[in-house]
């Protein structure tokens, strides 16, 4: 194996390309921690979304990154009342 075969093979192994579904998934399943504050859960979901949809205009991003963030929380109420207030973004204004 020559050595550009082999930094490919490598590339393509660790590089994160080609994982997009398995960075979605691990999204959609991502839920709040016990201690977690919830600005460690915004910044662990902030880094998903962009693993998960790496060629994504920011708008597009901030939309999922927020719908993942209130799914996460694992409370509807908090959940409806975040929605109520129409916040369109994770980021702090």
């Amino acid at each position: 194996m020559s050595y550009s075969g082999m930094l490919e093979q490598l590339r393509c192994r660790f590089s994160g390309r080609g994982m997009e579904e398995q960075f979605q998934t691990e999204l959609r399943c991502r839920r709040r921690c016990k201690d977690e504050s919830l600005r460690e859960l915004a910044q662990d979901i902030r880094r998903r979304v962009l693993l998960a949809y790496p060629s994504e205009n920011s708008k597009l991003a901030e939309h999922l990154a927020r719908d993942a963030f209130l799914y996460s929380l694992g409370n509807e109420e908090l959940e409806l009342k975040v929605r109520e207030r129409d916040v369109d973004t994770l980021k702090k204004h």
